[in-house]
């Protein structure tokens, strides 16, 4: 048995089927290794998927790996081309410039072009996802590996041991495997900070646009349309005093946009964010330079 451990939000839809944000590589991982037969145990350490989208689009590396995977086609059907681009200054609904931010046309080396994604994709491929589980330890030895979780029950958590073939860590920046296997992840943390969330938006700002206020070294904001149904929109700032609530949001949108009449609807989930450049040091360490 392989295990995975993710870092977020897999959206489960019960035994024989899953649905998951396509954007991950231990997601395009785990749709790989179940169409061919190997058994998969995928931990989650909260207890429900996250709601909101992380991403703006499923970058051309991944849809090349949909499409050998055999699930391009679907989710191309309910995916979104990226729609063109509006920049504004701070304070102003009057569009500074209107472009195209991707290139359109495909080559071989090259074949798919960016596209917005929708919030669930789902494919029926006998997985399913264990929440409120997450690792601890492992132990690295010839022939397998040791794993022990922790797992959330009635307000405690309780240790299981469990040996597998194959450990894949696909769990973020505090990625447990990663630092049990020694390797150090070193650059820098950039100096801006934001806010990422998704909120109804049901007048006052187009949903056939992208649209940009300000420049990311002060104030900046970006609005995009992010379902069909409603505009969804995800919104960021660097300011020094972000946005932290729903009240806040409308505040912040209304000031920043210079449009009054704006008509908002539920905001679904907000989160700060801060980027980050960095790198493993190494891609593979050998069992005898793990000290279990």
């Amino acid at each position: 048995m392989l295990w995975i451990n993710l870092p977020w939000g897999l959206r489960a839809t019960g035994y024989n089927g899953i649905s998951l944000p396509l954007l991950e590589p231990g997601l395009v991982l785990t749709l790989s290794l179940a169409k061919q037969g190997v058994n998969i145990w995928i931990i989650e350490r909260k207890a429900k998927p996250n709601v909101g989208q992380r991403g703006a689009a499923i970058q051309p590396r991944r849809l090349e790996e949909h499409h050998f995977l055999n699930i391009l086609p679907d989710i191309l059907e309910i995916a979104s081309p990226a729609p063109l681009m509006r920049a504004y200054p701070v304070g102003t609904p009057t569009p500074s410039k209107t472009f195209d931010m991707l290139r359109k046309n495909t080559d071989p080396s090259d074949p798919f072009p960016i596209t917005i994604r929708d919030p669930h994709f789902s494919f029926a491929e006998g997985v399913t996802v264990d929440y409120s589980v997450r690792l601890s330890s492992f132990g690295q030895f010839a022939d397998h590996v040791t794993a022990k979780t922790l797992r959330l029950k009635d307000g405690a958590e309780e240790m299981e041991t469990t040996d597998f073939v194959y450990n894949v860590g696909a769990d973020g920046a505090h990625s447990v495997v990663r630092k049990g296997a020694g390797s150090a992840f070193v650059g820098e943390t950039r100096a801006e900070h934001m806010v990422i969330g998704d909120i109804h938006i049901s007048r006052g700002i187009t949903n056939n646009f992208w649209h940009v206020w300000g420049e990311g070294h002060s104030t900046m904001m970006s609005l995009r349309p992010a379902q069909k149904e409603t505009l969804t929109s995800s919104t960021s700032s660097s300011q020094e005093s972000m946005p932290t609530d729903r009240g806040s949001i409308m505040k912040f949108i209304s000031r920043v946009t210079g449009v009054s009449d704006i008509e908002y609807g539920e905001l679904d989930f907000i989160s700060k964010y801060t980027p980050h450049s960095r790198c493993h040091t190494r891609t593979r360490v050998w069992y005898k330079d793990i000290k279990n």
